[in-house]
């Protein structure tokens, strides 16, 4: 429950209602948000109108929450990336082209197979089909008009020799390399190898990190605190970057302590940082509401004055409150000059 703050230039009340065994509630003075907002089965596991209230009440959060919201889905996440690949070109930022369908009905023309079918924002390897063939990828199409959600087809990566991925945690950042063991296309589904390289040993995963904050920067404002950045390095080198995940990616349980205590130092810095900002605002409320009266008693002042300067004390103090003000005096100073021509 979001409600209007108790004093001027404060925060909404934020009010949260948790369930469970023990029912109970409490008022959250920051988020961090480590679970996916929309995860299987959907119908019991969506908590984005949650998500829509600590965003109504500005809890501080990390990642911050209009980010949250604004990487719900792959379609908005992606065009994101997007733009950061044109600016940035493909050298710098390999990102892998995406077609995007509105619906399965739109599907008449695909890339050419093998080719990587998305549905919707489905996480953990859900919602992705690989097909290797024409008659596959009309199959797909089949399956995929039974519902309505958009989807989402990029070309299948081949020679694939490890996935990449570059965690960052504010400042923090670690590369991995993973291999898969179980022989699925996902080697982020069933048996894989994790290995930590030297981030310092592969200077583009830094730059990966850069360019990604800088694109969130230009259209959220900031707030892209945690993210990993997926890709694939293919056998002649070259690498290629799939997709971001935010602040829900999983850690690795060799540097989860080491993670999480990063994860706190910046939902404290983002925490110091709201209440500064708050103490401000109801400081500048408070002076507000004090200088109102007396702003209000100099434009009284300045429109009974009879003297030929009537004009010049209206604008003086019409500097201090603004157009409204201004206005205001400026009536007043004109009656009083009907009144002495009607005299």
């Amino acid at each position: 429950v979001a409600e209007p703050p108790a004093l001027p230039g404060a925060l909404p009340r934020c009010t949260v209602h948790v369930g469970g065994e023990r029912p109970r509630q409490l008022s959250p003075d920051a988020v961090l948000v480590r679970q996916l907002v929309r995860h299987l089965p959907v119908e019991s596991s969506d908590h984005s109108a949650a998500l829509y209230g600590l965003l109504v009440a500005q809890v501080p959060a990390v990642n911050a929450l209009h980010v949250v919201v604004h990487n719900l889905e792959r379609a908005s996440q992606h065009a994101v990336l997007t733009r950061v690949a044109r600016a940035a070109g493909a050298q710098r930022f390999p990102l892998v082209p995406l077609t995007f369908y509105s619906t399965a009905q739109a599907m008449m023309f695909t890339p050419e197979p093998p080719v990587v079918f998305k549905v919707a924002s489905a996480e953990a390897g859900f919602g992705k089909a690989k097909c290797d063939t024409a008659a596959a990828v009309a199959d797909a199409r089949s399956l995929l008009a039974l519902h309505d959600d958009y989807v989402t087809a990029e070309r299948y990566v081949e020679n694939r020799e490890y996935d990449v991925r570059v965690q960052a945690v504010g400042a923090h950042i670690r590369a991995y390399h993973r291999r898969g063991a179980s022989g699925n296309w996902k080697t982020n589904v069933g048996s894989s190898v994790l290995e930590e390289v030297d981030v310092d040993a592969y200077p583009q995963y830094r730059e990966w990190v850069q360019l990604v904050r800088g694109g969130y920067d230009d259209v959220c404002g900031g707030g892209l605190d945690i993210f990993t950045v997926d890709a694939i390095h293919v056998a002649d080198g070259r690498d290629y970057i799939i997709e971001i995940n935010g602040s829900p990616s999983g850690f690795a349980p060799a540097n989860l302590d080491a993670d999480m205590r990063h994860c706190a130092e910046l939902v404290l810095e983002r925490l110091a940082a709201s209440r500064a900002d708050v103490c401000a605002s109801v400081a500048a409320a408070a002076a507000a509401a004090v200088a109102a009266p007396a702003a209000a008693a100099a434009g009284g002042a300045a429109g009974g004055d009879d003297s030929n300067d009537d004009d010049d004390h209206a604008t003086a103090a019409a500097g201090d409150d603004g157009h409204i003000e201004q206005m205001t005096t400026t009536t007043s100073s004109s009656k009083s000059k009907r009144r002495r021509k009607a005299k």
